[in-house]
């Protein structure tokens, strides 16, 4: 029998043919017993249904109190087909009861199971760096979720699953819908797409970005990127992030010779569960239209907040202005995608960064402040 087919067997049939045989053993014992014994006293507790119904139970569930007990002999032969009926019966419920939480922990652990969570964290491929992510996240928020869409080894997989309750799992290519389906696309937050060291997977990464946006048009991508000359590719598909590794690399070891101490200064920024780290806040409504200054201002008193910069989700930005003129492959690609999920060339939400703005900047809808907790 596949794993499949368990979830198929009809448990439902069974439950009833127990209800049935309860309640026709029921009737049935107690006729028999009042028209074939001649002792009153010990059969007079089976002229209720009720009282017979529950002798019925207690038998075919072999608990056997023994307050009650047949007399006659064909009562008896009665009883122990309802123990024989009861014993077979009751260990099949119980064992497809058992085999459907096994076959769903299997399909759990196999990547095979669909995902039902909800503004889940999807994470994209794996390296060495996945672990420390989920770790630093869950450090940071222990409510969130994580589903992990790769082509790993199941033993790799299954030691992460061990060992974060938070993160559930699914094989298969990232790139395809109907993996992204599986994993609930359409319901979660965000996805971080991340490289392998071993191959650059740059392509993939921009494919993958695309069919995310047409399945969810709302979720937030971070995306690892090798080749710079890429980086127009994933503004089409409207990547919110994108992460440059050779060059952020560089970038470290150049500061660190150049300028000593800056990169321990990124570090520390950059990790969410030290004091000092970089983060970002919503700017209440009543700040719009009003100076940076005062927003500055309002954060450091209230909350201790260092404010370095402002945030806009709502720039809006025409797709067609990134498409080159020489009408690519990848561009007509990405043009259909766009049209597929309904939304325009023309204009489109990106998330724009202002590093301390002049004091007399004036506050915007849809403005967050970055700041140094």
């Amino acid at each position: 029998m596949k794993i499949t087919d368990i979830k198929k067997f009809p448990i439902a049939i069974v439950i009833t043919i127990l209800i049935t045989i309860w309640l026709l053993g029921a009737l049935i014992i107690s006729a028999v017993e009042l028209s074939n014994s001649n002792n009153i006293e010990k059969t007079i507790s089976f002229e209720h249904f009720f009282n017979a119904l529950w002798w019925t139970i207690v038998t075919m569930t072999t608990v056997g109190f023994g307050d009650m007990a047949p007399q006659s002999f064909i009562g008896r032969v009665i009883a122990i087909f309802i123990m024989l009926s009861g014993i077979s019966l009751i260990a099949i419920v119980t064992g497809t009861i058992s085999s459907i939480f096994t076959s769903k922990r299997i399909m759990e652990d196999r990547g095979l199971e669909k995902i039902t969570l909800n503004n889940h964290i999807i994470i994209c491929g794996w390296n060495k760096n996945a672990i420390n992510i989920i770790q630093n996240l869950i450090n940071n928020n222990k409510t969130l979720n994580f589903v992990l869409i790769n082509e790993e080894p199941e033993n790799n997989m299954n030691s992460i699953l061990s060992k974060f309750k938070q993160v559930k799992y699914v094989k298969g290519d990232y790139a395809l819908d109907s993996v992204l389906s599986n994993a609930n696309i359409k319901s979660a937050g965000h996805a971080i797409i991340l490289s392998n060291s071993e191959k650059y997977n740059d392509d993939k990464t921009i494919i993958a970005s695309l069919t995310m946006k047409n399945l969810n048009k709302k979720i937030k991508i971070i995306a690892d990127l090798f080749d710079k000359e890429k980086i127009s590719y994933l503004k089409r598909a409207k990547v919110d992030t994108v992460i440059l590794k050779d060059e952020f690399e560089n970038n470290m070891i150049n500061s660190q010779i150049l300028h000593p101490g800056i990169p321990e200064v990124i570090n520390i920024l950059m990790t969410t569960n030290k004091k000092n780290h970089l983060t970002s806040v919503r700017i209440p409504e009543e700040f719009i239209d009003k100076k940076y200054s005062d927003v500055e201002k309002y954060l450091h008193e209230k909350s201790g907040l260092l404010c370095i910069g402002i945030y806009n989700e709502k720039e809006n930005l025409g797709f067609s202005d990134f498409l080159s003129s020489d009408e690519s492959g990848l561009d007509a690609f990405i043009e259909k995608k766009l049209t597929e999920s309904g939304r325009s060339l023309d204009k489109e939400q990106n998330t724009s960064i202002k590093l301390n703005p002049d004091k007399d900047y004036i506050i915007k809808k849809h403005e967050g402040a970055i700041v140094i907790d």
